[in-house]
């Protein structure tokens, strides 16, 4: 289980609006999926000028909380060593 968060801006006056998704996912190398449910917090209103529009359906604004962020770090260094490698820049080329 992981928490991730979304930001975007009100179209009417431009308050950071902040959405947060608890999801359990599947950790690959490079990516992760989503599966199972998903409990999903956005807000509809705007909290600074009370205006109603529609989060953008673009799936890329979503960004895990810094602790897990951590723990998918962690995880992908224990299943992958050879990825710590590549994350340092020292990919063993001369």
């Amino acid at each position: 289980m992981v928490t991730l968060i979304a930001q975007d801006p009100c179209g009417a006056c431009g308050y950071v609006r902040h959405g947060v998704m608890v999801s359990t996912v599947r950790v690959n190398k490079r990516s992760m999926r989503t599966y199972g449910t998903n409990l999903i917090m956005l807000p509809d209103r705007c909290q600074e000028c009370g205006v109603t529009s529609k989060w953008p359906s673009v799936i890329d604004r979503w960004r895990l909380v810094p602790d897990d962020a951590e723990k998918v770090q962690a995880y992908r260094l224990r299943r992958w060593p050879a990825l710590a490698a590549e994350l340092t820049g020292s990919g063993g080329a001369s």
